[in-house]
């Protein structure tokens, strides 16, 4: 299959391979581009909106780098992009991947890559340390998916050890209209039932409680203590923090370097998510 060359400049490189698109570039793509990066951006928006999925395909996003760094994978290769990119692509589900197989001393090469193209859905991984079972309602905020985490059923199987994956398969009795706008409301509430926030922040739990009109003790109660403390953050922020008139979360999700969200129309709602080791 032929190579096609979209751009070829100093700060980067498009190129697409049939269905497949990779962007190559000295810096990582930012949530706000400027000049050359920027441009580079448009044109990968453009070449993505023109790729469609097969059959149950879904979309996989992978960042390869050896640059490290405090940043979640699917701000990188999704958000960073812009998700409404992502509508037709990622119908059937998407998935986020952080590898580091470019080469530290290759000085030719661009230290970024980005790569977009169609798998089929990932079977469930076969020794998860930790699985959650719940009943979702609704995609509005981190709360909504965090919430119903704590009514559901979350299992230990064995340690979960850095870096770690989610994988989650999500059943509706709809269509979500752009399930990558979805992916980081749903990988952050999954991820946040799973971490223990011991000393909740009065003013956020209050907010938090006021939006949703739920007893603040509960909310402090379920943050301090989960089903399953799995996750333990590496950083001392706190879990929930207020921010401007309403309340930012910080999960611990900066060592989750795979994330995928499938989905799967069906009579009633139902999602199960498995938090996986990555040797």
């Amino acid at each position: 299959m032929l190579t096609k060359v979209i751009s070829d400049t100093t700060r980067y490189k498009l190129t697409q391979t049939g269905h497949t698109l990779q962007l190559q570039s000295d810096t990582r793509i930012p949530l706000e581009p400027k000049g050359e990066l920027l441009e580079a951006r448009l044109q990968l928006r453009e070449a993505i909106k023109q790729i469609s999925p097969e059959d149950r395909q879904i979309l996989q996003g992978t960042y390869d780098s050896h640059v490290n760094g405090f940043f979640d994978v699917e701000n990188i290769v999704f958000y960073n992009i812009g998700t409404g990119t992502f509508r037709n692509a990622s119908c059937n589900g998407l998935q986020a991947v952080r590898r580091r197989s470019l080469h530290v001393n290759d000085k030719a090469a661009f230290p970024h890559q980005l790569t977009y193209q169609f798998i089929s859905p990932p079977s469930v991984p076969e020794a998860p340390a930790c699985t959650i079972e719940f009943t979702p309602s609704k995609f509005s905020s981190v709360f909504d998916v965090w919430w119903t985490c704590t009514q559901g059923s979350a299992l230990a199987l064995s340690d979960l050890k850095e870096p770690y994956g989610v994988h989650v398969e999500l059943q509706l009795p709809y269509r979500l209209k752009n399930p990558a706008n979805n992916l980081k409301k749903i990988v952050d509430g999954i991820i946040s039932s799973f971490q223990s926030d011991r000393t909740p922040n009065d003013q956020a739990v209050e907010r938090l409680a006021n939006k949703h009109k739920t007893p603040p003790e509960i909310i402090s109660e379920r943050l301090m203590n989960p089903q399953v403390p799995a996750i333990h953050s590496r950083r001392t922020q706190r879990l929930i923090l207020p921010y401007r008139d309403g309340v930012q979360w910080h999960p611990a999700d900066n060592s989750c370097e795979e994330c995928t969200l499938l989905i799967n129309i069906a009579d009633k709602a139902h999602c199960k998510a498995y938090l996986y080791s990555i040797n």
